[in-house]
């Protein structure tokens, strides 16, 4: 349609582990949580935007959500790495969707936990890459 239909994302990324950086061989261990929200009012209803807001400056950052609900992809139950289309990943790794559960028993995402191993190429343009100037 012509109305508003783009809903504004936030991403939150906590950093737990970042080892075995190569250099050589262009790789390293991550082991990090991605947490996903949506804003909604004040009754809790999906905020829509025209297409036109991705310029925005003013809604470029989400640190202003003033109403926020978990977000969960549509259909990510069913796709790969919980739909977070991760790029430069090692085929092995672990992809956690972890719920949490309220008094009541109602049952959210809370977080996805992502564990690999992520490739990059090795630019070596500035080396050594340990340069300081004091």
């Amino acid at each position: 349609g012509d109305g508003p239909s783009l809903v504004r994302v936030g991403v939150g990324v906590h950093v737990l582990n970042l080892a075995d950086i190569d250099l050589a061989n262009g790789k390293f261990y991550a082991d990090f949580e991605i947490s996903l929200h949506k804003e909604v009012d004040e009754d809790g209803k999906e905020v829509l935007y025209y297409p036109e807001a991705i310029n925005d400056p003013l809604l470029a950052e989400c640190g202003n959500l003033r109403n926020w609900v978990p977000y969960v992809p549509r259909g990510s139950a069913e796709l790969a790495d919980a739909g977070l289309g991760l790029v430069n990943v090692d085929r092995l790794r672990t992809v956690s969707p972890v719920v949490s559960q309220s008094p009541e028993g109602n049952r959210t995402l809370d977080h996805i936990r992502v564990q690999s191993y992520f490739f990059f190429r090795t630019n070596v343009t500035w080396w050594p890459l340990n340069v300081e100037a004091l």
